[in-house]
């Protein structure tokens, strides 16, 4: 095996270079590489030269390294360390403080001596004494070793006595800094200054700033005000007035008053402000606390002021349609949903960009259209011509990272104001929160992932994360485009129990099979003549259609491409391995649920499993595993449906509807139960355009025929052909299959 070898070299000469193949390298002592060099295999910052032969004899890499000069690549690291040497010098000239900025050698680096040159003049001096602090920090940040002479502190003294300078954030996005030295600072200014900012000096109010700078004034002191910060203060003064009551009556209700069907919680309505005012913007309210709401409404507010003539909403494919139903049910807007074949979409894009009009001038194009990730990449040359001017990224975290082709597809859509909707907690996903922050505004975090991860990501020596640093700085950063309010903070305002539906498409393997089924339903329903035996053979019929939505494995082992089980894993992703939920699953079928088992433990969850075979105290030990959290998901039956208490679960996800109303009931009431001080969110998983979805209307609208022919039998196998009416089986296999 070749030697890796590390030598000066580069592109200018001034580099520390990585020689060899980095594959045959011991994973440890690769991690180590993988860390400090690009892939160009040179150094990415001399300054971590001592670190890089920490963490290499840490992991006893010097065998690995024979023939590299160490002598020779120290003495470089001493070299290159002067260019980057700083030393701050201060005086006193005609009764008046000046500070210099000296380096130790005329080639000093590149961005030192940039640096020099925009804040001083020709022989190093600062233009304006009050630049020292944004001068310290800035060499600090572009690694350079600073250093003060013996006349700095008492010269620093003079000035600092009563100078402060008041400007825009070099660390915190769209923030205003009070820079001052609170050391010599005289108290009476100080004073006036401690109220209005944290440790940090950042202003924790800037539209209360302006009282500050006019007693600093009257205090008489040496006072610089950056004209920078009146953008600022101005975005802080409109999100104010759009997040309160009774200006956002004025601002932006007066608008959706008439529009928006549904009203809004006083949370809601300052989630509403905060998009509109800042047009791109993350909102990362807890699940349930209606973040589809408040999108729809703000994307009525920017049609109505004139700024959107079309929105795309980007979500999971069993989404879509919930979109849909709410866009109509709120908006009264028109919504096109896209989806099925190439040839189905490519229709729905010609009539989306034909712009209507006509001799009537109306223009019928929809206002929204909704498309889920997965079509983005195929469909983006046409998503591009549609022009959207609002772009909704709902449960944004399916693109939390950048690599994927979906994800460049996603945030190469062109859209002026984006509004970015996850229920995620961003705090522990600093990359992923990366990626979507800089699709919102690259301003908050930077346009460099690299340098992003070395500032806030801590890793072992085999590249894993193992933990984060300075976490309050980032969320300091996203502050200004970022809202996120957890149920607790809404709670008397949130219902006790939140039911949604993930709408699915099934896939194609399910479609061929489900076709196969309804086609002998119909030839079954041909026959003129029912008896209690075709009421039977209807009731299995039944069945199995049913099971094919959940799972065609059910029907044939060799069939396990599964909708439902694809968007479950998803579910569960967010909402245990994300938030920590824990999660009641249930289903009408044994077999499912040990399907549902065997994916979800090999997916490395802790699961318990109920069904109808076991004994009363195997089924407590169960509950009581649960309980402690042991288990974060119990999967169970009908079986389980009565009788539990399950309050540790926030969250039903109902695999499958029963038959019985009632039984619905019974699971929901495992975990939403008097005492229960979370709010239970239900999810009914239901694939479009089959009987699962024709179970649900008929629940509604006609509840007497489905209670006539269920009624408290849950399970079609145990239905014999005389508890029913053969002529209302009949019509309901109509119903459910036409």
């Amino acid at each position: 095996m070749a030697r890796a070898k590390l030598e000066i070299g580069g592109k200018d000469g001034r580099s520390v270079v990585f020689r060899g193949n980095r594959k045959y390298l011991p994973a440890m002592i690769r991690a180590v590489v993988n860390s400090h060099f690009s892939n160009w295999n040179t150094l990415k910052d001399i300054s971590q030269w001592p670190a890089l032969l920490r963490e290499l004899a840490e992991v006893n890499a010097h065998k690995t390294f024979e023939g590299t000069d160490w002598q020779a690549l120290n003495s470089f690291y001493d070299e290159e360390m002067k260019r980057f040497s700083v030393l701050i010098h201060g005086g006193i000239e005609a009764d008046r403080p000046f500070f210099e900025v000296r380096t130790l050698v005329k080639d000093c680096a590149l961005r030192i001596r940039q640096l020099r040159t925009e804040y001083c003049n020709a022989e190093g001096r600062l233009l304006h004494n009050h630049d020292i602090w944004q001068v310290e920090k800035l060499l600090r940040r572009h690694a350079a070793k600073v250093k003060f002479s013996p006349d700095f502190i008492p010269v620093l003294k003079v000035f600092a006595t009563d100078a402060v300078s008041v400007e825009p954030s070099l660390s915190f996005f769209r923030q205003i800094q009070v820079y001052h030295n609170p050391q010599f600072l005289r108290p009476e200014l100080l004073a006036i200054i401690a109220p209005h900012i944290d440790r940090v000096h950042t202003v924790a109010d800037p539209t209360q700033l302006e009282g500050m700078i006019d007693a600093l004034d009257k205090a008489g002191a040496k006072l610089r005000v950056d004209p920078g910060i009146a953008d600022i203060i101005q975005h802080y003064n409109r999100l104010r007035q759009v997040a309160s009551d009774s200006e956002y009556d004025l601002a932006v209700a007066n608008v959706l008053k008439d529009r928006l069907k549904a009203s809004l919680y006083g949370y809601q309505r300052e989630g509403v402000g905060f998009l509109v005012h800042n047009r791109r913007a993350l909102l990362a309210d807890d699940m349930g606390l209606g973040k589809t709401l408040q999108a729809m409404a703000g994307a009525l507010y920017l049609k109505d002021v004139g700024d959107v003539r079309r929105v795309l909403i980007v979500c999971p494919s069993s989404l879509k349609y919930q979109w849909q139903s709410e866009i109509r049910k709120f908006t009264g807007e028109r919504v096109q949903v896209i989806g099925g074949s190439k040839q189905e979409r490519m229709a729905l894009y010609e009539a989306a960009t034909s712009g209507g009009g006509g001799l009537l001038g109306l223009d019928d194009t929809p206002f929204f259209s909704v498309i889920n990730y997965e079509l983005v990449h195929r469909d983006i040359e046409h998503l591009m011509q549609l022009n959207p001017q609002l772009l909704i990224l709902d449960e944004a975290q399916r693109v939390k990272n950048f690599r994927t082709k979906t994800a460049q597809a996603v945030f190469s859509i062109p859209a002026a104001n984006v509004f970015v909707l996850t229920g995620t907690p961003l705090e522990n996903q600093l990359m992923e929160l990366f990626t979507i922050l800089k699709f919102v505004d690259d301003r908050a975090l930077g346009k460099n992932p690299i340098a992003f991860r070395d500032r806030y990501v801590l890793t072992d020596q085999f590249g894993s994360i193992r933990g984060y640093q300075h976490v309050e700085e980032v969320a300091r950063k996203i502050a200004t485009i970022t809202l996120r309010r957890t149920k607790e903070e809404a709670l008397e305002d949130l219902p006790a129990l939140v039911t949604t539906y993930a709408r699915l498409d099934l896939t194609d393997e399910q479609k061929a099979i489900y076709r196969e089924l309804r086609g002998e339903a119909r030839e079954m329903l041909s026959e003129e003549a029912w008896d209690s035996t075709h009421t039977q053979n209807a009731m299995v019929l039944l069945q199995r259609l049913r099971e094919v939505c959940d799972s065609p494995e059910l029907i044939d082992p060799q069939y396990t491409s599964s909708q439902k089980l694809n968007e479950l894993e998803a579910i569960l992703e967010d909402e245990v391995g994300t938030l920590d939920r824990q999660v009641i699953i249930f289903t009408q079928w044994t077999r499912m649920g040990e399907i549902i088992l065997r994916l979800l433990t090999k997916a490395g969850y802790s699961c318990a499993f109920l069904h109808g075979g076991l004994k009363a105290e195997e089924r407590q030990q169960l509950v009581e595993r649960f309980q402690r959290g042991d288990d974060r998901i119990f999967i169970s039956t009908d079986a389980g449906g009565t009788g539990l208490n399950l309050q540790s679960a926030s969250m039903v996800i109902n695999y499958d509807l029963p038959f019985n109303p009632a039984k619905l009931d019974q699971r929901i009431a495992r975990a939403h139960r008097l005492g229960q001080k979370q709010t239970v969110f239900v999810v009914n998983m239901i694939c479009r355009n089959t009987v699962e979805e024709r179970l649900v209307r008929i629940l509604s609208e006609k509840k007497s025929l489905f209670d006539d022919v269920f009624g408290n039998i849950s399970d079609p196998r145990n239905i014999s052909g005389a508890s029913m009416s053969p002529r209302s089986m009949r019509e309901l296999l109509t119903e459910l299959i036409r």
